[in-house]
This record gives structure tokens, sequence and C-alpha cells, in this order.
């Protein structure tokens, strides 16, 4: 299924459910996360990084440590 699929089936679920006000956070929540979803999408290199994570190739990703966190993990 296409991103755009995806983000229509669930943005109609989501748009059919606030009907009830209780639940219309739930299509604020949908399009905050689609939001943050899409920058990621538009990354370069990021189907590359999801491949290799599923592929379990961990050398291909930078471990940022910071300075003041060195013997603390």
């Amino acid at each position: 299924m296409s991103h755009r699929a995806q983000f229509r089936a669930e943005y109609d679920l989501a748009l059919d459910a606030a009907h009830d006000l209780a639940r219309f956070t739930q299509v604020r929540t949908l399009l905050q996360q689609w939001r943050l979803r899409a920058m990621a999408y538009a990354r370069p290199g990021y189907r590359e990084a999801i491949q290799d994570g599923i592929e379990g190739r961990e050398d291909a990703f930078v471990r940022y440590i910071p300075p003041d966190w060195v013997g603390r993990l």
C-alpha cells in the first residue's frame, strides 16, 4: 500500500470517529503523526536506512553519545 493510500485510509477512519467530539483528538493526533512521517519519508536515504535496519546492518547507523553520557550507558 502506498503512503498516500495508507494516509487516506487512516484519515478516513479518524474523520469518521471525529463525529463523536470526545474522539476528535484522534484526527489531530493522526495529522501530527503523518506530518512527522512525511518529513521522514522525504529525507534523502530514508529507504536505504529502513532497508539497513531490516537487514540488521548496524554499522550503517551513526551512534551519537553526548559527551556527558560517556560511562552512563
